[in-house]
């Protein structure tokens, strides 16, 4: 008949990912909102990183991060440019390891990285700046400051004194 019926709409969004851990066996009963699967998009990854607590109030507001995995060649870059983002910097320190908890969302392209490897990360703090880079081994420490020699024209060459930055 063309009469009303009131009931329950329940909307439910698609599941994609990797199963990455399962809490159930088959056969067993299961309670409301328990945790049946665990499942990874491994497209995007978080990388967390646990800033000691004494480097909390030194890193201010990160501006992204590079980090290196054993077994791969090149390291990556976490770059709001390359569709990377911060997610969140912690407010609680952890009781028993002293961190702080930092969060980017990384992208995974031909998904390389698993969910759960460890990293060696370096955060970056502060403004960016552009700045003249050049290879350690130019660098000369006459004793007294940091010198590069400098070709000016055909074979002569200028000392210039520096004033060094960062080094990688």
């Amino acid at each position: 008949s063309g009469g009303d019926s009131a009931g329950r709409v329940e909307l439910r969004a698609p599941v994609s990912g990797v199963i990455a851990a399962v809490a159930a066996a088959p056969g067993t009963f299961v309670a409301e909102g328990q945790e049946l699967f665990h499942v990874v998009d491994l497209d995007r990854l978080w990388l967390e990183v646990l800033v000691p607590e004494a480097d909390v109030g030194r890193i201010g507001t990160p501006s992204g991060a590079s980090f290196t995995v054993d077994g791969y060649p090149t390291g990556f870059e976490v770059a709001p440019g390359q569709g990377a983002a911060p997610v969140a910097f912690g407010g609680v320190v952890d009781p028993q390891s002293r961190t702080v908890p930092l969060v980017f969302e990384v992208p995974n392209p031909g998904r390389a990285l698993r969910a759960g490897m460890y990293a060696r990360v370096r955060v970056f703090t502060g403004q960016a700046r552009r700045a003249l880079a050049i290879p350690a081994s130019a660098v000369v420490d006459d004793g007294k400051q940091e010198v590069a020699y400098v070709l000016v024209s055909g074979e002569a060459f200028e000392r210039r004194g520096l004033r060094l930055g960062v080094r990688d």
